[in-house]
């Protein structure tokens, strides 16, 4: 891993799924605490409430958004 920054690494990693025949039965375990957002604008909209996503996983994250839906 010469030359490689693992802090950007660990951040952007595992943001593509590999396509392929088989699916997941379940859900997966999101790890993630920190998101992306296109502009700084669509941020805002998400932490305004006007438009849905996550901002930070202690406001919320997917899988606490699946066990709210059982």
């Amino acid at each position: 891993m010469e030359g490689k920054k693992t802090g950007i690494d660990a951040v952007h990693s595992g943001d593509r799924v590999h396509e392929g025949v088989a699916r997941p039965k379940v859900p997966p375990i999101y790890a993630s605490s920190v998101y992306s957002f296109e502009s700084f604008s669509d941020l805002e909209d998400v932490f305004d409430g006007k438009k849905t996503g996550y901002i930070y996983a202690r406001m919320g994250h997917p899988n606490a958004s699946l066990l709210e839906e059982t």
